[in-house]
């Protein structure tokens, strides 16, 4: 059993390896001569990170610290509604945020910023396979081992709420974007929570995947014009996906509660005073979350809807 400040050393040390060896190996890439247009480059690019992460986490969690592979994750961690919950949660992230992030990426141009990201040409099944499998789901399986299960176990001892606002930073940094700042931070807060609560890494792998995955192929196979911009489309989607978020969030923190509460009523040893306190801070956890999203929304689209063509 790894005692806690081991825990803290390896969380540091994995997190601190991930980001330092990807700036070195995107440095080094960087140097050679490739059309940054071309699919091939963009398809590096994209795998250079996911690539690092998964290798270092492996290489550090197994060979280095020595942690056991029965600390991955146990069979009464799999719950089929932690998957349910975490993919509704997702989603309805996925469309509110896509007003908000017009404006985002409005502001960013008017800095003289860039607030796109390339993306390779999907014009044959190949590539669209190639592409959701680079974009979409080597990334969500590497960043959910290095920013959910690296950094929420082993700084698990500093407490839920500081774990998952630190989760989500690191997370949301990491991507090196200026556009993307604000909704990969809030994103990897929810990602963080429902690992906390879950223990399931798997659960988050899924949901990062359906969000890669949304990112990726909404524009790409839809009518680009219809997500741009303050239109019917994109006010629906935010008040249709703030309010399923909401809601996902809430019935969730009820599962967890009932779920708790049949614990009790089973095992007949649970302090309840301290359980009422515990969801008390995990109810708070998501009230300030909550709020970030809609003071963000809000303030974004009252200041920069003026400007939208």
């Amino acid at each position: 059993m790894i005692t806690k400040k081991a825990n803290q050393i390896y969380s540091v040390i994995t997190i601190i390896t991930g980001l330092v060896g990807l700036v070195v190996i995107s440095t080094i890439f960087a140097f050679f001569k490739l059309d940054t247009t071309s699919n091939l480059y963009i398809y590096i690019s994209y795998a250079i990170a996911p690539v690092w992460y998964i290798l270092t986490y492996f290489v550090l969690t197994f060979g280095f610290f020595k942690i056991p592979k029965t600390d991955f994750i146990s069979k009464k961690d799999f719950n089929p509604m932690f998957f349910v919950f975490g993919l509704t949660a997702a989603v309805s992230l996925f469309f509110f945020a896509i007003l908000p992030n017009n404006y985002v990426s409005l502001f960013i141009a008017k800095i003289g910023s860039s607030a796109t990201v390339p993306l390779p040409q999907m014009d044959n099944a190949g590539n669209i396979i190639l592409a959701n499998i680079i974009i979409c789901v080597m990334p969500a399986v590497a960043e959910e081992l290095m920013f959910r299960k690296a950094v929420c176990d082993g700084l698990s001892n500093i407490g839920e709420i500081k774990v998952i606002f630190l989760s989500g930073l690191i997370f949301s940094l990491a991507h090196f974007n200026l556009a993307q700042t604000v909704h990969q931070f809030i994103f990897g807060c929810i990602l963080a929570f429902m690992y906390v609560k879950t223990k399931n890494i798997f659960v988050t792998m899924i949901m990062h995947l359906v969000n890669n995955a949304l990112a990726l192929n909404l524009t790409a196979f839809t009518n680009q014009d219809i997500w741009v911009g303050f239109n019917t489309t994109t006010i629906v989607c935010c008040a249709v996906g703030l309010a399923t978020l909401v809601a996902s969030i809430l019935l969730f923190l009820l599962y967890l509660k009932r779920k708790k509460n049949d614990s009790i009523v089973i095992n007949n040893e649970e302090n309840e005073t301290e359980s009422v306190q515990n969801e008390k801070i995990n109810v708070l956890v998501f009230v300030l979350i909550a709020i970030l999203v809609v003071v963000w929304g809000i303030s974004l689209a009252l200041s920069l809807i003026p400007s939208a063509k």
